[in-house]
């Protein structure tokens, strides 16, 4: 099997003192195996020790550690210890990267002929700063990609069947008699065939939005990941772990202003929608602009923003692995992307107080179908023209900064383009006194 067997040597000291032995005996190794990169337990007699030698030194490893356990005056002790590591007694025992390398010679020549020995020995340590932390194997991807073929079906089947149901069981009878459906007159007829069409037209157009945005975040996720650095990538989703639930918490925005002007409308006290829009708009403003004016000053306050980017290395345990950014490190890197996230807030609030009152009126597909298509647009240009050219965190900032600016002026220029609603609802530019916001 590529192995030699240890030849056994008397046993010496006591029984009392054999335990202590093998403790400091697998201490010991333990220490020499998180030291070095590679660790070869090996025998100066044994051929194939020197095989795996000669096999790690072709590849140029600089941390090669070869302990040679006949060369001690502890070597019962010290095999006995490695038995109890590997399960094995025989030599050679490898070690890369603090993991064992079961196999023996046999396992090593065979891992260096397919050419899988020196990938092994690249991947990460707290050495190298640089490297691809996404690469899966070829089984891997492949089985990874039928999964989201199969997510992607799953989902517009699910969204389709949403609205055809109703259509379905209209046809199925559950609904009413095959009878009475005969008899709806040949307009009636027409107009139900139009109305068909639009809702297909409406669910297709909800689907392609849903799309887009899955989309843009799988998108962003994949770019992110295979174009930065491990620090740099460290350091975003430090930030966003704090910044994401936080924006989450103004959802209220949205849902306030779709419940009361889905009451305005039940009640039919439609002068009220245009008060409860701007009370909206106005409001997501002026919130967003206080959270990020916090947000913005906790960025200057060197000790919380470290606290919040890099809590770890304020503990006396911090390793200080170059894969985990330091302190100041992390904060120097992802500042800008700070505060380009926070000060999208108040155009984003105020998109929320718009997508509500969409929601609220009923005109949910159009806008948000807009929307979602110039949304998802800005965003993969963005990805495309300017992050992957020169992947930085900084860029990631100025696209979310950029995304959410554009959505605000594309509902403004639907709201311009949309006489039909203006009209409706009265949405005209005026200041509303206090007293109609109170009444709201």
């Amino acid at each position: 099997m590529g192995s030699c067997k240890s030849t056994p040597a008397p046993a010496v000291g006591t029984a009392s003192e054999e335990p202590l032995a093998k403790m400091s005996q697998k201490a010991e190794i333990e220490e020499i195996v998180g030291s070095h990169k590679v660790v070869v337990i090996a025998k100066s007699w044994c051929p194939f020790c020197t095989k795996v030698n000669v096999a790690f030194q072709s590849l140029s490893v600089s941390d090669l550690k070869v302990v040679e356990a006949d060369h001690r005056p502890d070597e019962l002790d010290f095999m006995e210890a490695v038995k109890e590591i590997t399960e094995k007694k025989s030599v050679p025992q490898v070690f890369v990267g603090g993991k064992f390398i079961p196999g023996g010679c046999d396992n090593i020549m065979d891992l260096r002929e397919k050419g899988e020995l020196k990938p092994l020995l690249q991947e990460a340590t707290c050495e190298v700063t640089e490297f691809s932390c996404c690469t899966v194997t070829r089984a891997v991807s492949k089985e990874a990609d039928r999964c989201q073929l199969h997510n992607t079906l799953y989902c517009f089947a699910a969204i389709f069947l949403t609205f055809q149901l109703p259509g379905l069981c209209r046809r199925l009878g559950f609904t009413r008699s095959k009878e009475s459906a005969e008899e709806a007159s040949e307009s009636q007829e027409d107009s139900e065939e139009v109305r068909r069409v639009l809702r297909i037209l409406a669910g297709l157009a909800i689907m392609a939005f849903i799309a887009a945005e899955v989309y843009c975040a799988i998108l962003i996720a994949n770019a992110t990941q295979r174009a930065l650095t491990v620090p740099e990538r460290n350091s975003m989703l430090a930030a966003d772990a704090f910044l994401v639930p936080l924006v989450e918490i103004f959802q209220f925005l949205e849902d306030v202003v779709a419940v009361k002007i889905s009451a305005a409308m039940v009640t039919g006290e439609t002068h009220l929608v245009r008060h409860i829009l701007i009370m909206g708009v106005v409001g997501g403003i002026l919130c967003g602009t206080v959270a990020a004016s916090v947000a913005t000053a906790i960025c200057s306050w060197p000790a919380a923003i470290q606290w919040i980017l890099a809590p770890y290395s304020m503990h006396d345990s911090y390793l200080q692995c170059p894969l985990v950014p330091q302190g100041p490190a992390a904060v120097d890197s992802a500042r800008m992307y700070w505060l380009l996230q926070v000060w999208s807030w108040p155009l984003g609030f105020a998109c929320r107080a718009i997508k509500g009152f969409l929601f609220g009126s009923g005109d949910i597909v159009l806008g948000m179908t807009v929307l979602g298509l110039a949304n998802g647009m800005v965003s993969i240009g963005g990805i495309y023209l300017f992050f992957l050219p020169q992947p930085s965190l900084d860029s990631l900032g100025w696209i979310s900064f950029a995304s959410s600016g554009a959505s605000f002026l594309i509902l403004l220029a639907m709201f311009a383009a949309r006489r039909d609603l203006r009209k409706r609802y009265d949405l005209r530019i005026t200041r509303p006194t206090l007293a109609s916001w109170f009444r709201v």
